[in-house]
């Protein structure tokens, strides 16, 4: 991965695919800043 790249996990929730995502940015030294919606 390079610096910027988006980086997305589908995870399952109660047994549902893809109903809860993940998401974040690489920051291009080992680390990744996480996304998140306010709710």
């Amino acid at each position: 991965m390079a610096r910027g790249d988006q980086i997305y996990v589908f995870q399952k929730f109660l047994n549902f695919e893809g109903v809860y995502q993940h998401h974040g940015i690489d920051c291009g030294d080992g680390s990744v800043i996480h996304y998140r919606k306010k709710t």
